[in-house]
């Protein structure tokens, strides 16, 4: 009999990333990046952001997030929208003032970074910003196409990997066979959402997306001044992509293995449609646990956290001995932040470190 199964990479990043500013030391060796591991860009996912930023604060707090793990993607645009909740406007100007404080971190933070996964500089970045149509859903097929709707065709016929991206329920329906994840619910029905976790489920792990953590770890140095306080939720719209950050925990094009954003199941044959599924999580207290859709989330909560914090302390200094950095565990001959697949027989050796 033989037995198929994927291995996970990397460590959990919770082992390593402290969330300490006074920490100093590093898994790398001092000051060499080359040992770091990385993402060669032909694994690196196009992504095409979509936001309707100023709506609500979380969506500042997503766009910072995303600038800060930019160099693990391929950024085809960032793309201000409408949404049922800012019907009339989009804001490509709020995403240029993340963007300007970007500027001036970008620099600081490629000395933590493989030589080989540098961050894009700001200009390039600007250059991607670009905005959808000022109206709301299909009144938008009756105008001329806007930059951003122009942009989002480019970007799909220059390759024929996959683009990933945030838009609406009319695809779902007018391209069935297109694959796609979605947390389904009744309409403005919010409590429902996969997305949640980010700051809701398991109520013994809330303590770092609560305010105070966030004003000490997260709005520090110029990229954090930019990082909204909370206004009740914090980053729903950060699992959209947190499914594509390369950390060994996940595989973008298998949900069902669970990820930072959650973990979906099938809701047609084949695979293509993916939605809400169920986590049992046990925390803290012997025998406590949580089954829900939010727990699929939230039950990395405290590691998605310490890693962010941990990549906002890198924006503050050039030094690479200043920062926390992960560990490169190496499996089998492998280092790097993909899956191991492998195919092996009952009583053989799996695994050599």
């Amino acid at each position: 009999m033989r037995i198929s199964f994927v291995l996970s990479l990397m460590a959990l990043p919770a082992a390593w990333a402290a969330a300490q500013p006074q920490s100093t030391s590093n898994s790398a060796g001092e000051n060499d990046l080359s040992q770091l591991y990385y993402i060669p860009n032909n694994q690196k996912p196009r992504v095409f952001v979509c936001t309707d930023i100023l709506n609500e604060p979380d969506d500042q707090e997503s766009v910072v997030r995303y600038l800060l793990y930019s160099n693990q993607f391929n950024t085809r645009a960032l793309c201000t929208t409408t949404s049922t909740w800012l019907r009339n406007s989009t804001h490509p100007e709020a995403v240029q003032h993340i963007v300007n404080a970007y500027r001036t971190v970008v620099n600081n933070l490629n000395q933590h970074v493989h030589p080989q996964n540098q961050y894009a500089p700001a200009d390039i970045m600007t250059s991607l910003i670009t905005s959808g149509p000022t109206v709301y859903g299909k009144a938008a097929l009756e105008q001329p196409l806007s930059d951003g709707a122009s942009l989002l065709i480019e970007r799909l016929q220059e390759s024929e990997d996959p683009l990933w991206d945030d838009t609406g329920e009319w695809i779902r329906n007018g391209w069935p066979d297109i694959f796609w994840i979605a947390s389904i619910h009744t309409f403005g029905n919010y409590d429902l959402a996969t997305w949640q976790g980010m700051w809701t489920g398991l109520p013994d792990m809330v303590q770092k997306v609560s305010q105070p953590w966030i004003g000490q770890n997260i709005q520090v140095g110029p990229l954090g001044a930019v990082y909204p306080s909370r206004n009740v939720g914090a980053e729903s719209d950060t699992p959209s992509f947190l499914c594509l950050i390369q950390n060994g925990l996940g595989d973008r094009d298998h949900p069902g293995y669970g990820s930072w954003g959650g973990r979906y199941g099938p809701i047609n044959i084949g695979g293509v449609r993916w939605a809400d599924t169920e986590d049992t999580f046990y925390y803290v207290q012997e025998g406590k646990n949580e089954t829900s859709n939010k727990a699929t989330v939230a039950r990395w909560r405290d590691h998605f956290q310490n890693d962010i914090a941990t990549r906002m302390q890198w924006t503050l200094s050039p030094s690479f001995a200043d920062g926390v950095h992960p560990p490169v565990p190496r499996i089998n001959g492998t280092a790097g932040p993909a899956p191991i697949r492998m195919i092996v027989t009952p009583g053989s050796q799996v695994v050599r470190l």
